[in-house]
């Protein structure tokens, strides 16, 4: 009796839709190549991904709402981005990030004499 009355309650729960939220897509470089092994990072909920060696990558169980979402990679640029995720949605965003222009200070090179 108990394992039929489990059983009618794990039925009746896998029926019920799931309301997860999925953010998706590749992240680019400005020259169109791929960002390997960038950062995805939703500061507001101290959670993140990285993205794969064909920079793409995917964070699933999001809160619906709107989230600021913060992508990297080394020699590019940082971008903040805003999203907005509603109930159920997988929501695709494809990202290119600007390349970083490091400027280094002078260096004075004088011979040993």
């Amino acid at each position: 009796m108990k394992s039929a009355f489990f059983f009618l309650i794990v039925a009746a729960f896998s029926c019920l839709p799931l309301s997860a939220q999925t953010l998706k897509g590749v992240v680019m470089q400005n020259d169109s190549a791929p960002c390997s092994f960038a950062t995805v990072y939703v500061p507001s909920l101290n959670r993140g991904t990285a993205a794969n060696q064909k920079g793409e990558y995917e964070l699933d169980d999001l809160p619906a709402g709107t989230l600021m979402v913060e992508y990297s990679c080394m020699g590019q640029q940082s971008l903040q981005k805003e999203v907005t995720l509603t109930e159920g949605q997988v929501l695709v965003n494809n990202e290119t990030l600007q390349e970083a222009l490091l400027m280094l200070p002078p260096s004075i090179i004088t011979p040993n004499g």
